[in-house]
């Protein structure tokens, strides 16, 4: 869901990965590259492909997390918190 909404969010400030390249540099999910900030979430390892997405929406506010430093990754997400992620994403 992370992914879905920040490449949704932001695919024209940070186009997605074309033609299944994953280069880091004009094309590909390179926003993280000038991350400065450790990790927000305790239990989201910097090896996940999908950390970049879920620091994202840390630093955007779309989520703050279930709670302290954890993210709960492997949680299934109810309609009532995939529709908070949208409304928090588009300020709808």
């Amino acid at each position: 869901m992370a992914a879905f909404i920040i490449r949704a969010k932001m695919s024209n400030v940070f186009p997605t990965v074309l033609s299944g390249s994953t280069t880091i540099g004009p094309y590909g999910d390179a926003f993280n590259a000038y991350q400065a900030f450790g990790p927000y979430f305790i239990d989201e390892p910097a090896s996940d492909p999908f950390f970049p997405f879920i620091q994202k929406m840390r630093e955007l506010r779309i989520t703050n997390g279930t709670g302290g430093s954890s993210f709960s990754p492997n949680n299934s997400l109810t309609r009532r918190e995939i529709a908070t992620f949208i409304v928090r994403a588009f300020f709808l």
